[in-house]
């Protein structure tokens, strides 16, 4: 069908939180399934977050342009880092934002570039470095929880954590490479788990 073409209007949007892939459904009006029709979250720099338009793909419109109001689905995009986003919608003769005070919540996957050192008694301070490294739900070296930690950075850019204080007794060499383990991070934007192992060095060695 052929509409007359005028400028989108967004009235609100919901969930006001979600994580990459899933789906928000934007309710306005002249949403056109056609290849003018753009959406973009649209970061806050006011709210010291991502600065930046970022294009979301959509799946499908409820309703037609000449018909109220309309339900108008579109996949989160992958954003850089927790932040605050309005929605932008805009097709070839005009944009509308979504309402002040209406923000999108964007909850970023946690990611690991590296951590120091890669070996420690229990006790040794870990310096874990990457991005979104904050919401946390969960920390464990190996199958051990850290209970106490430190997110470093406003943008968690670095977690700071000790080793576990739990004894750890040597006697082959195949019990030395259990001590070999990997640090993994859970936080609300899901897990992620270091590549590399850290070196456990046991407190007490008995052959």
């Amino acid at each position: 069908s052929l509409y007359i073409k005028y400028p989108p209007f967004i009235k609100g949007f919901e969930p006001k939180s979600e994580f990459k892939g899933n789906k928000v459904d934007i309710t306005g009006s002249g949403f056109f399934d056609d290849s003018e029709t753009n959406v973009y979250f649209s970061g806050l720099a006011s709210h010291g977050g991502f600065s930046g338009n970022i294009g979301a793909s959509i799946s499908g419109i409820e309703g037609t342009p000449d018909a109220g109001l309309q339900v108008m689905s579109v996949y989160v995009p992958g954003l850089s880092e927790d932040s605050n986003f309005s929605i932008v919608v805009d097709n070839s003769v005009g944009k509308s934002t979504s309402p002040e005070g209406q923000y999108f919540g964007f909850f970023a996957e946690p990611e690991i570039s590296g951590f120091s050192p890669t070996s420690g008694t229990h006790g040794t301070t870990v310096i874990i470095s990457g991005t979104s490294l904050v919401n946390l739900v969960s920390i464990y070296h190996g199958n051990t929880p850290v209970t106490t930690y430190s997110v470093l950075g406003s943008r968690g850019t670095g977690i700071s954590f000790q080793i576990p204080s739990k004894h750890a007794y040597l006697t082959n060499d195949y019990l030395y490479r259990e001590l070999q383990v990997p640090i993994r991070i859970s936080a609300v934007g899901g897990s992620t788990t270091t590549a590399e192992r850290f070196q456990t060095i046991p407190d007490s060695i008995f052959y």
